[in-house]
């Protein structure tokens, strides 16, 4: 059988495809994408971005999950570091020790219950072009709330005097479930609001314990891996400036590892009743439709991982008596290999990524804290090298020990940004163009926009009133009747 989507080869049994993890439909017929002309590649670096990101299989992750997918990276990051409980070498403790630390540090920045607020100011460097920003912020992201106000102005330097320039103005933006307001006069004379994809209800679901899903995925990796292999060697590194004499704990995840960690994860993720409780709430799915979900993915990875034609990966950690140092993954796909370094020095962190031997990003950031009466003082300055652009400057956070999180309420005179005419979009647009230097209006228009309109190419199959369509140089799965109300509002 094949994916409609993606049109690669799938079981036969799948319930999701192992590739593009799309919903498999066995009764829909299969449209070759290989007769779809492929668009022009473009050369510009943020045009190969944009392009990316406006791809159809990589619109997948849900915009709202983008605000604990990060978070949820490092959790498994940390499950992964945390097996090490093998006797008493030298990482054990370590280990423990460090990702104990590390989850609690997580866990109170990022979902504590009352929240974070406070003021910041970002002065940054893109491409030699300076602006900064200011304003305040609220986040609670154990309610998945979030609001930000902001001031912007260009700056240029001369002789250590920064200057504004004309080109200043304010914007408000606040998440209210699945809708993200846009509030400022300088790019619309009223409110504007997207209405994000939630495929999996994250954003709109009441009553979420957002702590029991990132428990859940922690735990998860963590009780998994302890039961991994590794080797052990010592190892001298450089971090920054420093030469440092380090303990190296290798993991090979090759197909047989793999396979392993896919085994054993499905069977301690199904026995986690908090975190099945919490995701059915999340997807409004019964427990047992859960469970039959988790075990469809399984079977699905698995295939993925016996048919793929990549090599062995690599999980690196370096130790040292007091503290881990770096962490390293070497991953091969079947087209390319990344050698992605996390170090780790005394104020200063830094991810390095080769692609296939060359430099692809390269990044810097070295924190600062002082303690306040009312909060902290924190001072987050970075260098951002890759694609083509290098990004520098300093963000500075001032947290309030007492958040006060001031929710915002919807404008009742809040227009909806994807139905504006299409004058007005050229209008919105322009205005962001013109104050910010780029149209992140359209990109999020063309995100937000629904996947089955606009002039699409479908085969519709009668017996279960579905369609495969051509969006691009890829395929999407829509209703007949989705087609037909497209059609007659065109």
């Amino acid at each position: 059988m094949r994916c409609n989507n993606c049109g690669k080869t799938v079981p036969n049994t799948t319930i999701n495809c192992p590739y593009c993890l799309k919903d498999i439909d066995p009764n829909q017929e299969f449209v070759d994408s290989s007769i779809i002309n492929q668009e022009q590649t473009p050369t510009n670096p943020k045009d190969k971005i944009i392009a990316f990101a406006r791809k159809s299989e990589n619109k997948t992750i849900v915009i709202g999950f983008a605000v604990v997918a990060v978070f949820i990276v490092i959790l498994i990051l940390l499950g992964i570091i945390s097996i090490f409980n093998k006797g008493n070498k030298v990482d054990d403790t370590v280990f423990r020790k460090y990702v104990s630390k590390t989850y609690d540090h997580l866990t109170e920045t990022f979902l504590p219950g009352n929240g974070n607020s406070g003021k910041y100011s970002l002065t940054a460097s893109v491409n030699e072009k300076q602006f900064h920003y200011e304003g305040e912020y609220d986040l609670k992201l154990i309610d998945r709330y979030f609001a930000l106000s902001a001031s912007k102005s260009d700056i240029s330097n001369q002789d250590d005097i920064i200057i504004s320039e004309e080109e200043n103005f304010e914007f408000e933006t606040y998440l209210l479930k699945n809708l993200l307001y846009i509030n400022s006069k300088d790019f619309y004379n009223k409110d504007l609001y997207y209405e994000l994809p939630d495929k999996n209800n994250f954003l709109s679901a009441s009553k979420l314990n957002v702590k029991n899903l990132a428990n859940g995925v922690y735990d998860t990796f963590a009780e998994v891996l302890k039961k991994a292999d590794y080797d052990t060697s010592k190892e001298n590194i450089e971090i920054g400036n420093n030469k440092i004499k380090a303990y190296k704990i290798s993991y090979k995840l090759d197909k047989d590892a793999k396979l392993k960690y896919i085994k054993n994860i499905i069977k301690v993720i199904k026995e986690d009743s908090s975190f099945i409780n919490e995701y059915s709430k999340m997807t409004g799915k019964t427990k047992e439709e859960i469970i039959k979900m988790i075990e469809g993915y399984e079977s699905t990875y698995n295939f993925r991982i016996k048919n793929s034609k990549a090599e062995a990966s690599y999980l690196n950690v370096y130790v040292t008596k007091d503290d881990v140092k770096r962490i390293e993954l070497i991953l091969v796909t079947e087209n390319d290999t990344y050698d992605i370094k996390l170090s780790f020095g005394n104020n200063t962190d830094y991810i390095n990524v080769k692609k296939n031997n060359d430099d692809y990003i390269d990044f810097t950031i070295t924190k600062t804290d002082k303690e306040l009466a009312n909060g902290i003082h924190k001072t987050l300055s970075f260098v951002f090298r890759g694609f083509d652009n290098t990004i520098s400057g300093d963000l500075v956070l001032d947290t309030n020990n007492k958040p006060n999180i001031r929710r915002k309420t919807a404008s009742e005179d809040a227009v909806n940004a994807y139905n504006l005419s299409q004058e007005d979009k050229v209008i919105v647009g322009n205005n962001v163009y013109s104050l910010m230097g780029y149209n992140w209006f359209d990109n999020l228009i063309d995100y937000v926009k629904p996947i089955c309109s606009g002039d699409l190419n479908c085969t519709c199959n009668d017996e279960t009133n579905t369609c495969s369509c051509n969006q691009g140089t890829t395929f999407v799965v829509c209703t007949k009747d989705e087609i037909n109300n497209e059609n007659k509002e065109g």
